[in-house]
Order: C-alpha cells, then structure tokens, then sequence
C-alpha cells in the first residue's frame, strides 16, 4: 500500500498506481480517503518538495553567476540582457525583502514572549 500511495504522491492517478502495484483499483479507491493514507501522501509530496527547494537552492550561486554573465556581455542581445537584468534585480530585490521580513518576525516574536510573561515592550 505504501508503494501505491508513494506513486500517487509523485503524481500518479489512482490507476496507475494500481497497475504499477498490483494492488486492486478499489482497495486503493478505499484507502486514498483514509486520514492515515492521505497524511502519508501529503508527507511524501513535502520530502518532494523539500528535495526541489535544495536543489534549487544549490543551484543558486551557478545560476546568479549564469545571470551575471548574460547581463554584462556586450554580444548579448539588447532583449535578453534587458532580461537578465531585471531577473538579477529581482533577486536582489527578493532578498532584502525576505531578510526584513525575517527580522521583523523576529522582532514580533520576541514582543509577544514578553507580553506573555507580563513584561513590557517597546512600541
């Protein structure tokens, strides 16, 4: 059942996942709706997810780099730098955002554990 329910997680239809199995199509049909059944599904698509986010997170710094050098070449097409420019911007741009934001959940945090262990804060 578990390979089944893998399968669906990686984005199989409910048939495949029985073909692929040999586990019967109904017994499946029956289980995909079962608390235990959905979680372990929803579990598998996360480890997926996450998988994709640190590749992509590795693949970072080759790509800035790749950006950079479209961007700064004078053979590049006028369209594409343009491109390139934006998108380099753009990252930039996303990550002063995000840290601020970072900093400020921090921030908010640390003042609602003071409010809740009855100490004032500053607003």
């Amino acid at each position: 059942m578990r390979a089944a329910l893998t399968l669906r997680a990686a984005g199989h239809s409910w048939k495949q996942c029985s073909d692929i199995t040999g586990a019967s199509y109904r017994n499946l049909l029956k289980w995909k709706d079962l608390p235990i059944a959905e979680a372990y599904v929803e579990e598998k698509v996360k480890e997926a997810q996450a998988g994709t986010y640190n590749k992509l997170i590795s693949a970072g710094p080759a790509v800035a780099d790749r950006l950079l050098s479209i961007a700064l070449n004078p053979e590049t097409k006028s369209y594409a730098a343009v491109s390139a420019c934006e998108a380099v911007i753009r990252s930039i741009e996303r990550g002063v955002l995000d840290r601020e934001m970072r900093e400020h959940i921090t921030k908010r945090r640390e003042q609602m554990a003071q409010l809740e262990h009855g100490r004032p804060i500053d607003v």
